[in-house]
């Protein structure tokens, strides 16, 4: 069931495929395309957990190789994990102070913006 489970013919174009798909839509999101775009956000948090998943079995299938690059590489593979951990608490840290993004008017609401306010009664 594994080999087929891990199959590099599907496996690798699979991880490809989400992780194309999730930063696509993540940067689209990042300049507010998801208010303008049905569904994208939906999307990019259910495709989220796909690609981990695909990630994760990819890992799976490959860890020898994996175990061997990190060997090899070991001060880069530290340097990197820090300047990632640093860069996402930076990140959650602006992200706490940032103020909701300004969103366009839903069709509902656009009407009844511009109706004017109620006059009073004139006896």
């Amino acid at each position: 069931m594994w080999d087929k489970l891990l199959k590099k013919a599907w496996l690798t174009p699979l991880t490809t495929a989400c992780f194309i798909l999730v930063a696509g839509t993540g940067i689209a999101m990042l300049f507010e395309a998801h208010h303008y775009v049905p569904g994208m956000k939906f999307m990019h948090e259910w495709m989220g957990p796909v690609f981990a998943l695909a990630a994760l079995l990819h890992l799976l299938r490959n860890w020898q190789t994996f175990l061997v690059y990190f060997k090899k590489h070991l001060k880069a593979v530290i340097v990197s994990v820090i300047v990632a951990l640093v860069m996402s608490g930076a990140l959650i840290a602006l992200g706490a102070t940032k103020k909701p993004p300004m969103r366009p008017p839903m069709p509902e609401t656009a009407p009844a913006a511009e109706m004017s306010a109620p006059q009073p009664e004139s006896h």
